[in-house]
């Protein structure tokens, strides 16, 4: 997904961190301020990344950590991309959104048993002010369509991963070419149904 996305021209800094804690593990945090440290410093960073375009996201944990960042820098962070995954809801621990502003794209899947449909949607719902929004259900997509791994169980789903790839790749490069790049040829491909993937 994300060497799909770097071929669209996008800077692309993976975090692997599948132990992180909820809801808040630091990894993400770090390699954020690592990346803005770096680009302040005139690393290669600073060739390449534009600051005032930037896009967090993440898969199942990754998201919900994604969030932690999201939350302690609201005004820098312009799009969040949550793949079967949403914000925290642990009731010591919650993740308030209400206040962000910018844009969100939300993705679950309707064979989702461990990120299901109905608790990724309350997430997205939970952004009431944000600039845009984008909320989609793909059908017969498993929690394993949304990484690149193979896991009994987190099953890819019936749509299969070849199609499942296809649609995830679609909705997240168009959502982010709208979101920080103003394309409208993107929000005819996010909004039309004749453009969309079947």
């Amino acid at each position: 997904f994300m060497e799909h996305l770097a071929s669209w021209g996008y800077v692309v800094v993976i975090v692997d961190e599948t132990s992180a804690g909820l809801p808040n593990g630091n990894g993400f945090t770090t390699v954020y301020d690592w990346f803005i440290a770096g680009h302040a410093a005139g690393d290669w960073q600073a060739d390449y990344a534009d600051l005032s375009k930037i896009a967090i996201g993440g898969h199942s944990n990754g998201g919900v950590n994604a969030t932690n960042v999201l939350i302690n820098h609201p005004n820098d962070i312009d799009a969040i991309v949550y793949s079967a995954a949403y914000p925290s809801d642990n009731f010591l621990l919650p993740h308030d959104v209400s206040g962000y502003s910018g844009h969100v794209l939300s993705m679950s899947g309707s064979e989702d048993s461990d990120s299901q449909p109905a608790d990724v949607k309350n997430g997205y719902d939970a952004f009431t002010a944000a600039n845009c929004g984008v909320y989609v259900d793909f059908d017969g997509m498993g929690h394993g369509a949304f990484g690149d791994y193979d896991n009994t169980a987190q099953p890819v789903g019936t749509i299969g991963r070849a199609d499942a790839t296809s649609s995830i790749k679609h909705y997240v490069v168009s959502f982010l070419e709208y979101a920080l790049r103003g394309s409208s040829i993107a929000v005819a491909n996010l909004l039309l149904p004749s453009n969309r993937l079947t």
